[in-house]
């Protein structure tokens, strides 16, 4: 559990054709003992594409995290240094 005590951001943008791909390794990284804060763009939670709807990622966002999704610059600048 080498990352176990580290906090990570885990921000998901607009690229939807890699989004699918980039839901493994939140949970990978909750194995090694990470705490993942999922943070979403305004395209993810916007836009339909081929890819699957906005409600299909929020929801597998949620899953891997359990945990809702950072959704706006206010949220997320507590996090900062």
């Amino acid at each position: 559990m080498r990352l176990s005590g580290k906090t990570i951001g885990f921000a998901l943008a607009g690229s939807h054709c890699t989004l699918e791909e980039a839901i493994d390794p939140i949970y990978r990284l909750q194995e090694e003992g990470a705490d993942i804060v999922p943070i979403v763009s305004n395209t993810i939670l916007t836009t339909e594409t081929r890819f699957g709807t906005p409600e299909k990622w929020l929801s597998a966002i949620r899953k891997a995290t359990g945990k809702e999704p950072l959704k706006s610059i206010p949220e997320v600048e507590p996090l900062g240094p």
